[in-house]
């Protein structure tokens, strides 16, 4: 492939500051807006999840986790549009930037990240490679579902009391699961297969994809909850500072 010059103008403080200071993933981010933006000779622009999601091979869960960093940093500006009517926010780049971290934050998110073990935003491990590791890692335990997390461990029994012989490597798939997924999503998971327990046979791959369809439902719910909070916050500062004389 021939490479053409043509460029995208990058201010110099991302290389010799922000780059250092920023996950991998945030710094993605920042270059897939930077590109959005200045490769297209603009300030600002409207740019969809799915876009960013594009772009940098992150999960969704992955790029909201890195805008919401690059905000707190006020690297970036946003515009919260409105997200039912399915209309993408718009990011601007903060060129008034005054160089300060919010390292407490930074620390904060990946600590978090480490004890969740989500890899949405520290990895770009795509569901594919996922999936390979849930595979691998489903010859090793066959215990039964005793000593799970209780939100988990319900679902999990009424699926391997179906057919104890068939589901002995539920265990290792929930333990797979547990490096990527939050609880919350495994247990909606295992939830919606209860019904379908007994008459699936190759039960591995078809958790798998209700795996990632429960999580994909999951950020936009707690994305559309964020969303919403922050547009009243902005409405509400707005009047505040319309009653002030």
């Amino acid at each position: 492939m021939t490479i053409k010059p043509s460029h995208t103008q990058i201010p110099d403080a991302y290389l010799d500051i922000v780059m250092r200071h920023v996950s991998p993933a945030e710094f993605k981010v920042l270059m897939a807006i930077s590109r959005f933006t200045f490769g297209w000779r603009k300030n600002k622009d409207q740019i969809s999840l799915q876009q960013l999601m594009e772009y940098t091979t992150l999960s969704n869960k992955g790029v909201i986790n890195c805008l919401r960093a690059l905000e707190k940093n006020q690297l970036i500006f946003v515009k919260r549009e409105d997200w039912k009517k399915g209309k993408a926010n718009t990011y601007e780049i903060n060129l008034e930037w005054d160089g300060s971290m919010n390292s407490v934050h930074r620390e904060s998110v990946n600590t978090v990240h480490r004890k969740k073990q989500n890899l949405g935003e520290l990895s770009s491990l795509t569901k594919d490679s996922k999936r390979q590791t849930n595979r691998q890692s489903g010859t090793v335990d066959k215990s039964t579902p005793r000593e799970l997390n209780p939100a988990i461990k319900e679902p999990a029994t009424k699926i391997y009391m179906t057919d104890p012989k068939k589901y002995a490597r539920l265990i290792a798939w929930i333990k797979a699961a547990e490096r990527n997924y939050s609880t919350e999503v495994i247990a909606a998971t295992l939830e919606q297969f209860v019904p379908y327990a007994e008459g699936v046979k190759d039960w591995w791959p078809y958790l798998d994809k209700i795996l990632d369809k429960t999580e994909a439902k999951t950020n936009a719910r707690e994305f559309e909850r964020e969303h919403e909070q922050v547009k009243r916050q902005e409405k509400h500062r707005d009047l505040s500072g319309g009653d002030v004389v």
